[in-house]
């Protein structure tokens, strides 16, 4: 690994535009030791982010480049390229990417974020009228860009739903996952995991990372109305937010509910993670784009009750599938025995919409 070997010709070309390890590491070790399914040898690999390279180097095909438009710069290595986190590119770059090499991409949506252009604020003028203006002009041309890709990547309906709304029906989509487990031996089965949460509390998930989109402080002060009933409260904060606003969230929720609170601030490997999502009885969702769809999927196949946010994709998501979603804005005017109370026909629903790998 280390440089990219320009006079050889790939079927694939693979481009980790985004700095981080969890996912990049899995996706990476699925095509390299998958080898019954995927060819290596027709894989190439590229990322301007060193630790990325640094991780990942002992893996075939792992090549550590300059950043810039790695569409244009690497288009021709191969006959396909996958882009992973597009906002990786600089802002402006990105808009000259080639028709010849666009039509090659399939790009991976991350949370609906990659279809929703963001442009730092310090690099034009900061009035809102100005910044507006900006970004509804940038927007034209980016969507205009995505539309010519050969596809877009998503993991389920959700996703489907929000691609077809910003970049219109005849936008192609095609599921690819995010997730990989090399051992073979884990059991899924939810009898083998526990389904059901065996203590006298009822334990709340808020979130799935520390992103402030899962609005933490917001659903806390929401959930302070059962501070004295039976409940603890977890928190998934080991990645997604800067320290100031994990320390704050932190100190909010033992205001509230003292230790009654449990936050997990190291990253659990997959079966730990399946273990403690079985050992919860409710998640809330309160980000309203196609993020946490891992923890719509593992809430669902465990048969867990969701509360989602009225206005946000998920909902769009749960309702095209004709399942009940249960609103966030009605905590409010719910007694305890509402809030934990589940309707099982519907849990059985969603889990089959949700907690099963589907592709529409």
């Amino acid at each position: 690994g280390g440089t990219v070997i320009m006079s050889k010709k790939y079927k694939y070309l693979h481009i980790l535009w985004h700095d981080e390890l969890k996912f990049n590491r899995r996706y990476v070790e699925m095509l390299n030791l998958e080898n019954k399914y995927f060819n290596i040898e027709e894989h190439c690999f590229i990322t301007p982010h060193k630790n990325v390279y640094e991780n990942l180097s002992e893996f075939h095909n792992m090549n550590l480049v300059k950043n810039g438009n790695l569409i244009n710069n690497y288009g021709d290595l191969a006959d396909w390229i996958f882009v992973h986190y597009i906002s990786g590119c600089d802002n402006l770059s990105i808009l000259f990417t080639k028709s010849k090499y666009a039509k090659k991409v399939i790009m991976r949506s991350w949370g609906g974020d990659e279809l929703r252009p963001y442009i730092k604020t310090h690099e034009i003028a900061v009035t809102k009228e100005l910044y507006r203006i900006v970004k509804n002009i940038y927007s034209f041309f980016y969507h205009k860009l995505l539309r010519k890709f050969r596809c877009i990547g998503v993991a389920n309906i959700i996703d489907i739903l929000d691609v077809k709304s910003v970049l219109g029906d005849k936008m192609d989509t095609y599921p690819i996952s995010y997730g990989y487990v090399k051992n073979n031996n884990i059991n899924y089965s939810a009898d083998n995991v526990g389904e059901n949460n065996d203590d006298t509390n009822i334990n709340v998930l808020i979130g799935n990372s520390a992103n402030p989109r899962n609005k933490h402080i917001e659903i806390l002060d929401i959930l302070s109305r059962y501070r004295t009933n039976n409940i603890k409260v977890y928190l998934i904060l080991s990645y997604g937010a800067k320290h100031e606003y994990i320390v704050k969230v932190k100190e909010h929720a033992r205001d509230i509910f003292g230790d009654k609170v449990c936050v997990l601030e190291n990253y659990l490997e997959l079966e730990d993670y399946m273990k403690f999502i079985s050992k919860i009885d409710i998640g809330i969702i309160a980000d309203t784009s196609s993020r946490a769809l891992g923890l719509l999927f593992w809430l669902s196949f465990y048969k867990k009750k969701v509360y989602v946010e009225r206005n946000g994709k998920i909902a769009d998501g749960i309702v095209y599938k004709n399942c009940c979603p249960n609103y966030i804005d009605s905590i409010l005017v719910s007694k305890f025995d509402e809030f934990q109370r589940v309707n099982n026909d519907e849990l059985l629903k969603m889990k089959k919409e949700f907690g099963i790998h589907k592709t529409n």
